[in-house]
């Protein structure tokens, strides 16, 4: 009979060492030991097990993980995983993540029942008493004669070959031999007593072990509980540092708002109507570059209403540069913005917080941020605000043209701390592809802080956002990310997200 495999993985060796015992007394079964986590796949790899007996938490390597990367491996993903826990109650059975499990503390013949449960009953060995109990002594199988007559093998006894002569010899040998059998009987069941004697204290120290072996891993599991528990007040405790690092340094940025003065720009291509109409719906949008950086980026955006039938977007966002907006580590972008209702008094800026932002690509230098109120501030703007100063998206056209010599202006916030709204005139000196994007080129210089703010021509159509390249190139000058461009071309074929 073909031996099944059974392979034990569990960090206490007294466990295994018991169990693997138990299992291999019955003749039935081939056990090896594992009490590595991170040994478990090498190990299932060369013994080519037909049952794993996993226990769920090992100090190096957490049995899930262990599950898993067995479940990986092309030649063991079908051999049957089950689990031992201490973490259920005791006698407790069912399925965690798809593999079934007992909980500790165990004993040998629950273990034993769930392998033949997988592996099937171990069969019956022939053994020469049960021939006996069925057949009776002396009396073997019935075999045919070459004459064809039918006799009985192996019968000790043949009454037919006692003669007279030997009568009381062969009693005396017939009382001897039931004395020599009786005697036998005696022996064979005080030795079976003492057998069964045996293998109840083996039982009960197979037990106890295994009682050991559970309060051990309890005790190891309880202070594991307590070390994560301390690591989570620790990580608890660092977050709320940084948050509050967080909060000081948008604090301090705030300061440097209130010190932005705002320009009287002169200028040739916009008229100061169309100026005034647009200047103070263009903001100023300051984001934290990471979760763990105190890095700012700072940018300008466009202030919109969005049209009543447009569902991607919330009812007032801002349009700006996603590199403005965008987290190093991908994190949501968490980020101020300043609406200045007169240019010509600093002190009158309302202030608003976004926690999020939308995109259509990666290579797509375009994001929207949606205005959230701020509390505790008294700058924070209000609902009424973002009505009386968001620009109607439906009343914002983009150019359908734009050529070379056509003249244009840029309207946006060089940067943060003293610096002011600018309007910086230019000219359409050409045109760059760069991927799924166009971007008009202008003699106008484009900052940083420019990044998200608006380039519109006299008539007041909207030409595009002004930006600069944040792969390889030194910052360009007047380069405008062409919107008409990407709604004709490109958006149709995108879905915000």
């Amino acid at each position: 009979m073909m031996k099944k495999r059974i392979l034990l993985i569990d960090d206490e060796p007294s466990f295994t060492r018991v169990l693997k015992l138990y299992l291999e007394k019955s003749g039935a079964y081939e056990v090896t030991e594992e009490n590595r986590g991170e040994m478990a796949l090498e190990t299932a790899t060369r013994f080519k097990p037909d049952l794993i007996l996993l226990d769920v938490m090992m100090p190096d390597v957490d049995g899930g993980e262990v599950a898993s990367e067995i479940r990986s491996d092309a030649k063991l993903k079908n051999t049957p995983i089950v689990f031992l826990t201490a973490a259920l109650a005791k006698d407790e059975q069912g399925i965690i993540s798809g593999f079934p499990f007992i909980s500790k503390p165990v004993t040998a013949e629950q273990v034993m029942e769930c392998i033949q449960e997988h592996l099937g009953p171990i069969p019956k060995l022939p053994h020469s008493s049960d021939f006996i109990a069925e057949h009776g002594p002396g009396i073997g199988p019935t075999v045919k004669t070459k004459q064809g007559n039918e006799r009985k093998e192996f019968s000790y006894l043949r009454p037919n070959t006692i003669s007279t002569g030997y009568g009381l010899p062969l009693i005396l040998v017939v009382f001897l031999i039931g004395t020599g059998l009786f005697v036998y009987r005696i022996y064979r069941q005080t030795k079976q007593t003492q057998q069964e004697t045996f293998n109840a204290l083996q039982k009960t120290q197979e037990e106890l072990s295994l009682l050991r072996s559970s309060a051990s891993e309890a005790i190891h599991r309880q202070q594991n509980k307590i070390d994560d528990q301390g690591k989570q007040l620790a990580e608890k405790n660092n977050s709320l540092r940084k948050m509050k690092a967080i909060e000081d340094l948008l604090e301090k940025t705030l300061v440097r708002i209130g010190e932005t003065k705002a320009s009287e720009s002169k200028n040739r291509g916009v008229s100061g109507s169309l100026l005034s109409e647009f200047a103070p719906s263009v903001v100023k949008v300051y984001c934290l570059s990471s979760s763990y950086s105190n890095h700012v980026q700072k940018g300008s955006g466009l202030l919109f209403r969005a049209a009543r039938n447009n569902p991607k977007f919330p009812l007032y966002y801002v349009q700006t540069s996603l590199h403005v907006v965008k987290t190093i580590d991908r994190s949501a972008s968490q980020c101020r913005i300043a609406l200045y209702p007169d240019t010509s008094d600093s002190d009158s800026y309302l202030l608003f917080k976004s926690k999020s932002h939308k995109s259509y690509a990666e290579d797509i230098d375009l994001a929207f941020i949606e205005p959230e109120m701020v509390t505790n501030n008294v700058h924070a703007g209000s609902k009424n605000d973002l009505v009386v100063y968001a620009r109607d998206e439906a009343e914002s056209p983009l150019c359908q043209s734009v050529n070379m010599g056509d003249q244009l202006s840029i309207l946006g916030y060089p940067g943060i701390g003293g610096e002011t709204l600018t309007v910086t005139e230019g000219i359409v000196s050409g045109f760059e592809v760069d991927g799924r994007s166009r971007y008009v080129k202008t003699s106008a210089k484009t900052d940083r802080g420019n990044s998200g703010g608006v380039a519109i021509k006299a008539s007041g159509c909207i030409v595009g956002i002004p930006t600069f390249s944040r792969r390889g190139r030194v910052e360009s000058i007047g380069r405008i990310l062409d919107l008409n461009y990407l709604r004709r071309d490109t958006l149709r074929f995108l879905t915000l997200r």
